[in-house]
């Protein structure tokens, strides 16, 4: 957890040439709650590529402490300093449906 695996990590999410390897630094992001972290997971949001999206928003979740779900353009509000709406959690009914479903 040191400064410089920080920004190794966070110079490997923009500029590797292999998906994996940057989706593999997007998650060990998590382990740093640090600005230089969420601003290299919001460089991963900008990504086409559904999976790296997915990873930055869940290390985001981690890093921040904020939640807002899989909604790419409120993470990105986010990281650019904005203050998004957050998001509602599932309703009651639809937790029971989900418990319900594995009885």
């Amino acid at each position: 957890k040191s400064t410089e695996a920080l920004n190794s990590l966070a110079q490997t999410v923009g500029t590797d040439t292999e998906a994996e390897v940057r989706v593999a630094a997007a998650r060990s992001l998590r382990n740093f709650k640090d600005p230089i972290a969420v601003r290299a997971l919001g460089v991963a949001l900008e990504e086409n590529d559904a999976t790296m999206q997915f990873v930055a928003m869940d290390s985001l979740k981690v890093v921040t402490g904020k939640s807002y779900g899989t909604s790419v353009p409120a993470w990105k509000e986010y990281v650019q300093g904005g203050s998004p709406a957050p998001v509602p959690g599932p309703s009651i009914a639809s937790q029971m449906r989900d418990w319900l479903y594995w009885y």
